[in-house]
Formats: C-alpha cells, sequence, structure tokens
C-alpha cells in the first residue's frame, strides 16, 4: 500500500514539473514573439533561439521552426544540420538583413491550418508538399493537423532529409530546363504564384507571397494588381 502512494506521488510531482516546464516555455515563447521588432519591412531574421527564426512580412513579425534538428544559420539565412552553421543565440534586434521579395516568402498560412488537401503521415513531423515537392514549401504536422510553413530566404525544402538546405545541396529532380545557369523564370508563361530560380542552371521551384505573382516581363514577384499578364 506505502509503495503504491509512493509511486502515485512520484507520478504527480513529474507531471507537474513537466506541465511547469511546459508553461515556461510557451511562456518564453510568446514574450519573445512580443518583444521583437522588425528591422525590415520583409525578411529573416535570426531569434534568440537556434531552432527559430523570425520572418517579417509587411513589418509583422511571425515565428518560425526549422524542421527536424536543423538550426537557423544568420550568414547564410537557411536551416543547417547542428554543427553546419554559425549560430549562437544572435540578439535579433540588432541585425539587419538584405532580402527580395520571394526571399522572405512564408505567408501567414504557417501559422493557420491548411485546407483537408493534406493527410499527415504521422502525428507530428516535417513533410514535403505533393505538388511541389522540392520547393520551398512543405508541411509541419502538429498533432496530426497539418500547418504550410516556408523555408526561410532561398532555401528549399529537401524531400529526403526533410530540412530545409541551399538549392545547390537538396537531392532534387529538375523540373525545368534553365535557359541561363542563374536568375528567375515564369513557370510555362504562365502569371502565378509560382516561378522557377535557377542556380548553377538547375531549377527550383519557387513561391511569391501570399497577393503577389510572379511578372513575366519583370521576371519578379510584385502585387497581383500591378502584374502585366
Amino acid at each position: 500500500m506505502k509503495e503504491t502512494i509512493l509511486v502515485a506521488l512520484l507520478l504527480q510531482v513529474s507531471f507537474t514539473r513537466s506541465e511547469v516546464v511546459l508553461n515556461q516555455k510557451l511562456h518564453n515563447h510568446k514574450e519573445m514573439f512580443e518583444n521583437f521588432i522588425c528591422p525590415e519591412p520583409n525578411g529573416v531574421f535570426p531569434s534568440e533561439t537556434c531552432s527559430d527564426y523570425y520572418l517579417c512580412v509587411e513589418g509583422v513579425p511571425y515565428v518560425q521552426h526549422c524542421p527536424g534538428d536543423s538550426i537557423f544559420d544568420p550568414q547564410t539565412q537557411v536551416c543547417l544540420p547542428p554543427g553546419a552553421n554559425s549560430c549562437q543565440g544572435i540578439t535579433t534586434t540588432s541585425t539587419t538583413t538584405q532580402s527580395s521579395t520571394y526571399t522572405s516568402s512564408s505567408t501567414t498560412s504557417s501559422t493557420i491550418t491548411t485546407p483537408a488537401v493534406f493527410t499527415c503521415p504521422s502525428s507530428s513531423g516535417f513533410y514535403p508538399v505533393p505538388e511541389s515537392p522540392c520547393s520551398n514549401l512543405y508541411y509541419t504536422c502538429i498533432s496530426g493537423v497539418p500547418y504550410l510553413s516556408t523555408c526561410p530566404g532561398g532555401s528549399i525544402f529537401d524531400p529526403v532529409a526533410l530540412i530545409c538546405v541551399s538549392p545547390d545541396s537538396a537531392s532534387c529532380s529538375p523540373t525545368f530546363q534553365c535557359p541561363s545557369d542563374s536568375g528567375s523564370f515564369p513557370i510555362a508563361g504562365a502569371c502565378s504564384n509560382k516561378f522557377y530560380t535557377c542556380v548553377s542552371g538547375k531549377s527550383y521551384e519557387q513561391n511569391c507571397i501570399e497577393n503577389y505573382v510572379f511578372d513575366t516581363i519583370r521576371l519578379k514577384c510584385i502585387p497581383s494588381e500591378e502584374a502585366s499578364c
């Protein structure tokens, strides 16, 4: 009887400690989000924790998480495997970063539930988008619910390694013949939010931010109402 009571007390203490730790983490995460001011209206910036980074869209910060055990590298602005980056817990409010329209191209959809077109293979994990398996988009599954996420900077989601990597190191099969070694190009002459980026002659699909399309003449992402197509 005494042993049963002792086990019950130990379990209660264990669960209480776990709850306190979880609540503290949530509080710290909320505080980190509320205290951050975007150095620039659009771009990606390191956070106080190496596994997270901030995505700024029109001056509004969104906390993003590197997939798996990868860590955000403030120099290359991509999520890299542990030990392959220079993150040491950077203070983000003093950091400035150059960015372009598409390299800051995460949308607020990373914080809302996506439509029921994707079913999580497991309760948690990171998975490529079936329609674009080698792009800067991927799904984050939390408790079986899929959330659309975006790789930082010009990185793309590797469908094999299941992390965001630089385009030239991704295990992807080219689907577009690059007219030149580098540059951005429309998809089949269409006017949509998707386009191809060529790096060293290899093509990678990218996505403009929400309400932007890739202009086939200017060859960059612009507001849809300003597009010449």
